[in-house]
């Protein structure tokens, strides 16, 4: 496999999936294709390679939703966009994360402005087969926070990663939601405590409060599809 990285950043993990010869990630000047069918493959700071196919027993759409998501994301040419896997452990189970942030080091001291943890390994005793965090939608912009705590590109940004996960009409009604919960608790409409959920169609989501970010969890309510 070839050396993922771009020329000013060295990508932390890189992987690659044969779906559509699609691979990925880091920030926007990085965007590899290589054909490597039915795996994801991992390129650390370190070199060390390993394939890892993602399983779909508890979400059977799981390959081609963090393919879809990490691709839409990375349209975006001047944010930053990481997709990476990390191996169960004794305190979590496998998972790949996705975030988006205003550049590297935003993602790597925890200021992104959201981040996917789709999980193939079933999440504890629960059904949760993704899990949404919003930190912030708003970084710059100071008109913005008057009107919705959004700048219009990271809206945008989770508008369109929605969609690519779900479908434009389910994609588009579950962005509501999470934007809904998300402007209530930047205007203190909702506290810490604050828990609710909404369903569409199969799809349940549920939401709670997290140092300070605001989580959704995923979940079928029948089957894994």
């Amino acid at each position: 496999m070839k050396k993922l990285w771009s020329k000013s950043i060295l990508c932390s993990l890189a992987f690659a999936i044969g779906i559509s010869g699609f691979a990925g990630v880091a920030n926007a000047e990085s965007n590899y294709k290589e054909v490597v069918k039915g795996k994801y493959y991992f390129d650390t700071y370190f070199k060390k390679k390993y394939s890892y196919k993602l399983g779909t027993k508890i979400n059977a759409n799981i390959n081609k939703q963090v393919m879809d998501v990490t691709k839409t994301l990375l349209k975006d040419k001047k944010r930053y966009t990481e997709t990476k896997h990390l191996k169960a452990d004794k305190y979590f189970k496998s998972r790949v994360i996705t975030s988006f942030a205003q550049s590297e080091p935003f993602v790597e001291s925890g200021e992104f402005a959201f981040r996917y943890r789709f999980y193939d390994q079933k999440y504890y005793t629960s059904k949760v087969h993704t899990v949404l965090e919003i930190n912030t939608l708003w970084m710059n912009d100071v008109s913005e926070i008057k009107k919705d705590y959004a700048e219009t590109i990271y809206k945008s940004a989770l508008q369109n990663s929605l969609e690519a996960a779900y479908g434009k009409t389910n994609g588009n009604a579950i962005n509501k939601y999470v934007f809904d919960i998300y402007l209530k608790k930047k205007q203190k409409k909702i506290t810490s405590k604050s828990k609710g959920s909404k369903t569409f169609k199969n799809l349940k989501v549920n939401y709670y409060i997290e140092d300070d970010h605001v989580n959704y969890a995923f979940f079928y309510l029948k089957g894994n599809k």
